[in-house]
């Protein structure tokens, strides 16, 4: 089965990654999407979530690791209004909603005063619910706030779509004055952060881990699932190939990064090339994210975790050897 590379204006994988290019657009700088996404650690990140059911809602987590980090290569300084450890859970406690209106929602509220943009993940209506967004006025309707979640059937400016429950995580942006960061930095970021995305040690919370831990609780996962009684297995291969498709276009993101930034000198540019051709082979794989029926398989739900499981086996060594091809020196900065 042949799936098609999704586009990053409607993929998910791409949601903080574009609104914080719309942040910037605002701010009159338009910045390269493929840029942004490297400088995020987001392009080679393969993140799964064990405690997270639904196995298409693993490419949200996660994406704000190295947001500081990212945002202030561009120009842009941003603030979380609580730590990231600290708000994971707090969107299922019961008194969760009065503690935002008290202790956020006045913070959220001065920004937009202050024409400060605010980033927010989930809480959006509907099947917007997961995404970041950028929240862009007050509302009489949810919790009191609205904007523009990414992607999703974008809203006019006119009628914003409203958060339906405090999001999960809040950034304000303090000083967007957007730039181009110098290419050589740009790379080296891009560089490190996929090599810690890889060996899992960026800083994450709800027990997601990337890279090559990633792929094995991925693999483990589909044994779990198919041995519940519950398991509806076609709803489960549809989130798998949502989540690969996902996973597919960030790495050809990073296919499209990496040619563009050869630089001259030989030993750093064999190093990008190299890397654009791993991550464009992980895209290979991944468009056909079944594979062919085991020829030895015993029951029904030993033939789905084969062919489900088998890409990313082949996957995972892909990455392994970009893991060992990031630990070559980094191009100067």
């Amino acid at each position: 089965m042949n799936t098609t590379f999704r586009d990053p204006e409607t993929d998910p994988a791409f949601s903080l990654t574009s609104a914080l290019g719309f942040v910037a657009r605002r701010a009159g700088t338009d910045l390269d999407r493929d840029d942004l996404h490297a400088a995020l650690g987001l392009s080679l990140m393969i993140c799964a979530v064990p405690g997270e059911p639904d196995l298409a809602r693993w490419i949200t987590y996660a994406r704000d690791a190295f947001l500081p980090q990212a945002a202030s290569l561009f120009g842009m300084t941003v603030r979380d209004l609580h730590p990231p450890r600290a708000a994971h859970g707090l969107h299922r406690a019961a008194e969760f909603a009065q503690h935002f209106e008290a202790s956020y929602a006045p913070l959220v509220r001065r920004a937009l005063e202050n024409g400060q943009p605010v980033l927010a993940w989930q809480g959006w209506e509907g099947q917007a619910d997961g995404l970041w967004g950028v929240i862009e006025s007050t509302t009489r309707e949810g919790v009191g706030f609205a904007g523009r979640p990414f992607p999703a059937s974008a809203p006019s400016p006119a009628s914003p779509l409203p958060l339906t429950r405090p999001p999960t995580q809040v950034y304000v942006v303090e000083a967007p004055v957007p730039r181009t960061p110098r290419e050589g930095v740009l790379v080296a970021q891009a560089l490190e952060l996929a090599r810690r995305t890889i060996n899992n040690t960026a800083d994450t919370v709800a027990g997601a881990v990337t890279g090559l831990p990633a792929l094995d609780a991925w693999i483990d996962w589909w044994t779990t699932a198919l041995e519940s009684a519950d398991a509806m297995v076609y709803e489960l291969v549809a989130a798998h190939i949502r989540l690969t498709a996902s996973i597919a276009a960030g790495h050809r993101s990073a296919q499209r990064f990496f040619a563009q930034h050869q630089p001259a000198s030989p030993a750093p540019g064999s190093l990008l090339v190299h890397c654009a051709g791993l991550a464009g082979k992980v895209a290979d794989i991944l468009a056909n994210p079944i594979g062919s029926k085991p020829a030895r398989a015993k029951t029904g739900a030993e033939i789905v975790r084969k062919a489900m499981t088998a890409p990313l086996t082949r996957v995972r060594a892909v990455v392994d050897e970009l893991r060992v091809a990031l630990e070559r020196p980094l191009p100067a900065t």
